[in-house]
Formats: C-alpha cells, sequence, structure tokens
C-alpha cells in the first residue's frame, strides 16, 4: 500500500525500506562496489594488459589507469548524489496536517505544509497501439525546485490524488506519455 494511515500520521511510501542509516549505508556500499565494477576494473585490467606488453613504456597504462579513476570518481558521485532520493512523506497530524517530514536515505527534513508548493503525481503512459500505464512518479516542491521520485508507483494517480486532496494537500496529475523503438526484424 502506497498511503498508509497510522496513528502518528499518513505516510506516502515512495521507496519500501528507506529512511534509516542502514538503508543509506547499504545504498552507498552498493554505489561503491557498482562503481569499483563498472569503472576501476575493467579499465584497471586492460591497463594491466597494456603493462604486459614488452616494449611498452607505461604511458598508455598510466593514462588509462587515470580514466578508470576518473570514471570510478564520476559514478561515486552519482551515487552520493542519489542517496538524496525521497522514500517517503509523513504528514502529521493525520486528519489535517500541517507537517511533512520528508524523509530521504539516512536523514529527514521537517517542513511545514505552507511551505509545500504543491506534489505532482506523473502517470508514465506508453502509447502505440493500446496504451498502458508504466507507472507513477511522484514530484516534490518544498521551495527548493521540484525533486522526482526516482521509484514508480503502481497505483491510480486519480484516486492518490484524491487522497491527498481530502488531507488538504495541494496535488495535481500530469500524464507523461513515451514511444518505445518498435525493433526491427530481419526480412
Amino acid at each position: 500500500m502506497v498511503l498508509r494511515h497510522r496513528d502518528d500520521g499518513v505516510h506516502l511510501v515512495l521507496r519500501p525500506g528507506g529512511g534509516t542509516s542502514g538503508a543509506l549505508a547499504r545504498y552507498l556500499v552498493v554505489g561503491t562496489l557498482v562503481a569499483a565494477v563498472l569503472a576501476a576494473l575493467p579499465v584497471g585490467v586492460i591497463a594491466g594488459l597494456f603493462q604486459l606488453f614488452p616494449g611498452n613504456s607505461g604511458g598508455t597504462a598510466h593514462a588509462l589507469t587515470a580514466l578508470g579513476l576518473i570514471l570510478f570518481a564520476y559514478y561515486l558521485v552519482l551515487t552520493v548524489v542519489g542517496a538524496r532520493q525521497i522514500c517517503r512523506l509523513e504528514l502529521s497530524p493525520p486528519d489535517a496536517p500541517t507537517q511533512v517530514r520528508v524523509v530521504r536515505l539516512g536523514r529527514s527534513e521537517l517542513v511545514p505544509v505552507a511551505r509545500l508548493h504543491g506534489i505532482v503525481l506523473v502517470e508514465h503512459v506508453q502509447d502505440g497501439g493500446e496504451p498502458h500505464a508504466a507507472g507513477v512518479s511522484v514530484e516534490l516542491d518544498v521551495g527548493r525546485g521540484p525533486e522526482r521520485s526516482r521509484s514508480r508507483l503502481e497505483v491510480d494517480p486519480r484516486a492518490l490524488a484524491g487522497d491527498l486532496t481530502a488531507l488538504g494537500l495541494p496535488v495535481e496529475v500530469r500524464t507523461h506519455t513515451f514511444t518505445r523503438p518498435r525493433r526491427r526484424t530481419r526480412p
């Protein structure tokens, strides 16, 4: 369930399991390992192979090692920036929320509802022969510009918008239509 009613408030869950320091640690460890596997390891292996060739001065290997370190740093920065993703919104009190706790991986921020510029539910729909929904992402603006959730929810956006509007929150529903390229078949 995406919208959970609890004694302390209403929780809009965008990413299950997020919001704890353990979740942040797991995310950063996995991100660092992925960065190493995608960047440093393959380029390091190629640089090592260049060192094996006789007559190689090592300049190419050093350049490839530097490239691997740059790619590793790039993926690591993407991982750290990704740790800012929103996991859930905790609205309290449950009947008429006056504050929203924006929970990210490992940290949270308490924002008054008056500072909430809006919640936009973006329904992603694939066009073509027969349109079908590809999930709903959530955009949230608490004064620093819109932030979009990375995860897509399998929920009816109009029903969710109705539930959030009943709580007195500014909600808008948008539809984003996309086309997937068709695969070419060989004659």
